[in-house]
């Protein structure tokens, strides 16, 4: 056994080093949309959320206001 690898083996092992780094320049440039596609379901989230504060809010207040000029 020597402690040197021969050429062939070097050709696998620079393939496999190629390989992984195209898939991690794939997974690097698909970021940007991955990132934008969670920041728009974000900002969906907030709106639903937001839209539920503002209706839950009113009510109160259209009740509070009903209370104060003895509507009911």
């Amino acid at each position: 056994m020597s402690e040197f690898i021969e050429r062939k083996e070097f050709d696998q092992f620079e393939k496999r080093i190629d390989d992984k780094f195209d898939n991690l320049n794939k997974k690097i440039d698909e970021l940007p949309l991955k990132i934008e596609d969670k920041i728009k379901f974000q900002i969906s989230e907030m709106k639903n959320t937001q839209i539920k504060w503002f209706i839950g809010t009113l009510i109160v207040i259209i009740c509070l206001a009903g209370k104060a000029f003895g509507v009911y």
